[in-house]
Order: structure tokens, then sequence, then C-alpha cells
């Protein structure tokens, strides 16, 4: 499991959270992504590079509905 969100600032994670924390996501790792922030940043990639995160058999879920279609 990895977290990101480009919000956190990494020098205040308590020590048994900066396992999960990266600072950017790896392409074609993850076999399900959550947005589940609304952060501009996420709007501003685009869902074409956040496909980039996923494998071919994957899902993604935006439960702020950021891109439609993906709920």
């Amino acid at each position: 499991i990895d977290i990101y969100d480009p919000w956190v600032n990494h020098k205040n994670l308590d020590v048994s959270e900066t396992s999960y924390f990266v600072k950017l996501p790896k392409n074609r790792k993850y076999d399900a992504i959550f947005i589940a922030v609304g952060h501009s940043r996420f709007r501003q990639e685009g869902i074409k590079k956040i496909n980039l995160y996923r494998k071919s058999k994957s899902v993604l879920y935006d439960f702020k509905n950021i891109f439609p279609g993906y709920t």
C-alpha cells in the first residue's frame, strides 16, 4: 500500500506512517487507485497521467468525482 498526498509534509509524519507515504507514485505499479481527496493537483495532472500509475488490469475509484465515470 502506498499513500500519495502532495500536500503532506513528510517531515511531520510519525515514524509508523512514513513507510506508507510516497513522494510520487510509480508508473504501472498499482492494482487499485482510490482518489479520496479533491486536491487541485490531481485535477491538474489529469486522468491520463493518473492512469499511468495503474496496472493494465486495475480499478480506479474517484470518491470526490473529480473525473466523472470513475466513481
